[in-house]
């Protein structure tokens, strides 16, 4: 507190011990981001943001409750603490409450729960409550914390665990919290007033005056403690700590199935068990002395890192840990702020100690000025995948550019006397709709006018049907396989119907009879295009899909009864699956598909000049090789789609931008073995195209 203010101004040290602390959580945030990204995951600040305008208001409204309640239970036990620490008079109740809601926003705010003496200075100063009672109520509180954990965990034997902790786990969980109840139990009521005493006794010759307010101060500290162990408030503690516990972690339950349930289907599933872990987890290492601010990055460590241990994707643990941080962060502020205008808290000013040599201060301000610069590198990075991905609202519609000379000329030769249509995703008319191009006269019609975001447009096998998915919430980001519906639009009537409730990715049968689609993010179902029965076909979680994985963009290969699809979630990766439960990896990269005939598959991997480039794969054989990367500017490719009679591919590339649903990502016609040199682009427009399908007629 005595650095709080000095002639007014903020002392270098502080400011400087400030910076380093902002630093170093940037840096433990960046370091999580980067090793997720480095296990081929993506992850980025806008899909925090994207999570956390997402998160469902009702259960954030239970977290908001339960805090409020919690800290009832909190400063119940400091007040009986208090009582049983001094003789001296106490403020009225809601005084203490205040102060304990602003301790809860202050926890953290400092390394090692240091944030926790503001309770101690807000009593001390504006109430007079002496300081050692106050922070012997704050440390003995802390010891009952630890107890009442213990049983906390102990009732997790009692539920299923999901196999994501083992009951041996959490066996050893309650061991190691009884045994450190115990050395708390020893180190406040044995050590603490042996080690007073002994100072008290060898220390009295030391004139120094600084010794001898230390050591008075803590032989009021040892008495204050031991009051609360002889005054028989052992019980009231146990159970007001019992209430505080429940409270929080109800809370922080809830918090987290807020951020989850509208984004992460799998990260929403995850057993109680695994959920306390990581919660436990968290707060474990937010608590250890670390120079993060407002415990940021220290708080992920512990989370991510027991969730990636339980089998999660590091790129979701990642975002879900840091989204349930920093939601509840912003309510703990919200109501700290508040109590600390209603304890009307006008501050002291105190006198400053002795200033640190020069040398020392220049070294402490080279030190955070130097960790700050990478943490500002890293703010800068994530600021611009933030800027990418444009937070929960669509893109810019762009505008028309100039299209190039002799394309008419290159699309006939490409099309070697063929006619048809491509249909795509476009946001060139505001929200992501159905476009459809006949070619080779390049006619452009829009399919569908809707307030909602469409994408993943597939062609029916007879040209007459096109299957679509179409955003539940008016846009969603394609990275969310959760929010859409698949509906079906007949092209000669114009009329569409809902195919699929909570599905996307459809993919149509030789026949036409069925529609394949993504439902839930972890089932690949078949629909019957006309009735609308489905049937599941393969989940993740059974033979031969791991679990908490996510199937994106799934190719069902109908005769061979063969799935190709992708990975993401628990696994990254492309993969073959058979309905008999076989699993084989194909490779890295991702939009694994199906030629028309079945005889090859092809995906997007890295490589090529601008990173990617599209690969081909005899399933048989199992030989890969590089099969299409494009020469030009626009050599970011993505979303290949083989016609439906296998000689022409088009797809999307981009000049440098990743986002599907928001880079400006221009369609191009690619005849099967010919040069990548004669690909001939088909769009020419700034917004963002994507997912194209082709149709040829028959000759």
């Amino acid at each position: 507190m005595r650095y709080l203010v000095t002639n007014g101004r903020l002392p270098l040290k502080l400011l400087t011990r400030t910076l380093l602390s902002i630093g170093v959580s940037m840096l433990l945030l960046a370091l999580i981001f980067r090793l997720a990204a480095s296990a081929g995951d993506e992850l980025n600040i806008a899909s925090v943001v994207d999570t956390l305008r997402r998160i469902a208001l009702p259960l954030a409204g239970v977290y908001v409750l339960l805090q409020l309640l919690g800290a009832v239970f909190r400063a119940a036990r400091f007040r009986v603490l208090l009582q049983a620490a001094t003789s001296a008079p106490l403020p009225v109740f809601i005084h203490i409450y205040l102060a304990t809601v602003v301790r809860n926003m202050a926890v953290d705010l400092l390394p090692a729960r240091l944030g926790e003496l503001a309770f101690a200075a807000m009593l001390n100063r504006r109430h007079r409550v002496p300081l050692d009672a106050c922070i012997a109520s704050l440390g003995v509180s802390v010891w009952f914390d630890l107890l009442v954990l213990a049983p906390i965990v102990a009732v997790l034997l009692l539920l299923p665990s999901g196999n994501v902790v083992s009951h041996g786990q959490i066996l050893a969980m309650v061991v190691a919290l009884a045994l450190l109840a115990a050395l708390g139990f020893w180190l406040i009521y044995h050590v603490l007033p042996a080690a007073a005493g002994y100072l008290q006794k060898h220390t009295a010759a030391v004139r120094s005056p600084t010794a001898t307010k230390l050591v008075a101060f803590l032989d009021k500290f040892a008495v204050a403690v031991g009051s609360t162990r002889r005054r028989g408030v052992f019980a009231r503690c146990v159970l007001l700590s019992l209430g505080a516990r429940l409270c929080k972690y109800g809370g922080m339950y809830a918090i987290y199935i807020a951020v989850t349930a509208p984004s992460f289907a799998v990260m929403a599933n995850v057993p109680l068990s695994g959920i306390m872990t990581a919660l436990i987890a968290s707060e474990a290492t937010a608590s250890l002395p670390i120079p993060a601010f407002m415990g940021f990055g220290s708080y992920e460590v512990g989370g991510v890192a027991a969730l990636v241990a339980l089998g999660y994707a590091a790129a979701e643990s990642a975002i879900t840990v840091f989204s349930v941080h920093v939601a509840s962060q912003i309510v703990d502020y919200v109501l700290g702020g508040l109590a600390f205008v209603g304890f009307m808290f006008l501050g002291v000013q105190i006198a400053s100690p002795e200033r640190p040599p020069a040398a020392v201060r220049r070294r402490w301000a080279v030190a955070a000025a130097s960790v700050l610069v990478l943490g500002i590198a890293f703010v800068i990075d994530q600021y611009r995948d933030y800027r990418a991905v444009r937070l929960n609202v669509p893109p810019p519609a762009g505008n028309p550019v100039a299209i190039a000379p002799q394309r008419q000329q290159r699309v006939t030769a490409a099309l070697d006397g063929a006619s048809g249509f491509v249909v795509w995703s476009s946001n060139r008319f505001g929200n992501h709709d159905i476009l459809s191009m006949s070619l080779p006269d390049f006619q452009v019609r829009r399919l569908t006018i809707h307030p909602h975001a469409e994408y993943f447009p597939r062609i029916s096998p007879d040209g007459t049907r096109i299957a679509f998915a179409r955003s539940q919430p008016p846009w969603v980001s394609q990275r969310n396989p959760l929010l859409w519906d698949v509906y079906v639009l007949n092209l000669k009537t114009g009329r569409e119907r809902l195919l699929a409730r909570n599905a996307t990715a459809p993919t149509w049968s030789h026949d036409g009879q069925y529609v394949y689609v993504q439902r839930n993010g972890g089932e690949f179902v078949q629909v019957d295009a006309n009735s609308g029965a489905n049937r599941l076909l393969m989940k993740s979680g059974t033979a031969p899909v791991p679990s908490k994985v996510i199937l994106q963009t799934p190719s069902f290969n109908d005769r061979s009864r063969q799935l190709a699809a992708t990975y993401r979630g628990a696994r990254r990766m492309t993969a073959l699956l058979t309905l008999d439960g076989v699993e084989r990896r194909v490779a890295k990269g991702c939009q694994l598909t199906w030629a028309p005939n079945g005889e090859f598959l092809y995906w997007v991997d890295r490589g090529g000049r601008q990173t990617n480039r599209i690969m081909r794969i005899d399933p048989h054989l199992g030989e890969a090789r590089a099969w299409l990367d494009l020469p030009g500017r626009f050599s970011h490719e993505y979303f290949p789609k083989l016609s439906n009679d296998g000689r022409i591919l088009v797809l999307g590339a981009s000049a440098g931008g990743h986002e599907h649903d928001v880079a400006d990502y221009e369609l191009f016609l690619w005849r099967v073995g010919e040069p990548a040199s004669t690909a001939v682009r088909l769009t020419f427009h700034t917004g963002n195209d994507n997912w194209p399908d082709l149709y040829l007629h028959p000759r």
